[in-house]
């Protein structure tokens, strides 16, 4: 994904019928025939199930409510300090209606028979814990990778494929970690030891990640990212699994999906602070890095995404020939836009570390399906049978 989309970002515009169609608008044509073949999957390849039990009338209010809640809160966090101040009557509002929401949320939930959030999953240690190990988690995650292409463009004046082929590294750890992590847990049967190590790893992979800077070599990069690629693996795919092996059965889907909603939170929360973050220290690094007798522009997310694009369309050099010396306000931008990441990237690392914090809370259980506690649940029926029998 990342490689054919910076691919297309550097070299797909076209002209259509006379029009210019950007080249980074291809990214997500280029997904239209691949949903188009998964929607087809799902409609003639997967397997029909029969519904068990009577089901029960849909939690309408509470579907409505969470919306309430949390777009909002998103907004504020959105919005505040760039549209408008943090302390004005805009942002205070939206999380005041937030807030709202959230009581109105809790009152209805506790009413209805089929409530879309069981406040009774609450009342689990492993549900509460992991779903807040899962934010926290997921937020440091956005914050990490969601910029790090926007980094390498900006901050590094590297082109959009090649940013791509080194965001691999990290898709590679992602992939082999996640492998082998399964494997383990399914032959030893408990997961808790692999949150711990998994959030251990990604703690020293984002702590890497806080010495990288404009003349960072792409090696250096490859590394950390597969570092940071390694301990997100276990992490993603171990806490759904510890709620659904801590819920009861019958509510295991309405756990899963709250749990996915939690860390969606978590991910767009991430995005929205570290990108408020990001431009603020934006602001205040051009302040300090641009040369004598320019003036200091007050960068958005939106300029900081046209600069990679504008990178992108630059052209290239030939083969074994330099590239163009950057201007020293171009080589302010980057040094700054650098410092900016790098401070964001700090607050991240402190996310995860209290995110590895709130995983040692979690309380280890063992699967239900592995052998071992199964022959254990056995061999006590069949013990205490026999002394049935005996006495």
């Amino acid at each position: 994904g990342p490689v054919i989309g910076g691919f297309l970002a550097d070299h797909g515009t076209t002209l259509i019928l006379g029009h210019v169609v950007a080249g980074w608008r291809w990214v997500f044509y280029a997904n239209a025939p691949v949903s188009a073949l998964a929607l087809f999957m799902v409609l003639t390849q997967t397997p029909g199930l029969t519904r068990k039990g009577s089901g029960g009338k849909i939690d309408f209010a509470g579907a409505m409510l969470i919306i309430v809640a949390s777009v909002p809160f998103l907004l504020a966090l959105t919005w505040g300090g760039r549209l408008w101040p943090w302390l004005s009557w805009q942002v205070l509002g939206l999380l005041a209606l937030s807030a709202a929401a959230v009581i109105a949320l809790l009152r209805v939930e506790a009413r209805v028979d089929n409530p879309i959030i069981p406040l009774g999953l609450f009342g689990d240690r492993v549900f509460t814990t992991a779903n807040a190990g899962s934010v926290i988690m997921g937020a440091a995650y956005m914050g990490v990778v969601a910029f790090m292409p926007l980094f390498m463009q900006v901050g590094q004046g590297m082109e959009a494929t090649r940013s791509g082929l080194t965001m691999l590294a990290l898709m590679t750890g992602i992939t082999v970690s996640s492998a082998i992590n399964g494997r383990l847990v399914t032959m030893a049967g408990v997961y808790k030891p692999s949150l711990v190590i998994g959030a251990a790893i990604l703690a020293l992979g984002v702590g890497s990640m806080v010495f990288i800077g404009p003349h960072t070599s792409n090696l250096d990069l490859v590394w950390r990212l597969f570092i940071v690629g390694v301990g997100l693996g276990p992490t993603q795919a171990m806490f759904g699994l510890a709620i659904q092996n801590a819920v009861p059965l019958d509510q295991v889907g309405v756990a899963t999906s709250a749990s996915q909603f939690f860390r969606a939170l978590g991910n767009t929360v991430g995005v929205a602070v570290f990108g408020v973050m990001l431009t603020s220290n934006l602001g205040l690094e051009l302040a300090h890095r641009t040369p004598p007798g320019q003036v200091a522009a007050h960068l958005e997310l939106g300029d900081l995404q046209r600069m990679a694009m504008a990178q992108s369309n630059a052209p290239r050099p030939a083969a074994g020939e330099p590239g163009p010396s950057p201007t020293p306000l171009q080589a302010a931008v980057r040094a700054s836009f650098s410092a900016a990441v790098v401070s964001g990237l700090k607050v991240a690392l402190a996310a995860v570390i209290a995110g590895f914090f709130v995983i040692l809370m979690i309380p280890g259980r063992p699967l239900r399906e592995h052998p071992e506690p199964l022959r254990a649940e056995a061999e006590a029926e069949a013990e205490l049978e026999s002394e049935a029998r005996l006495s």
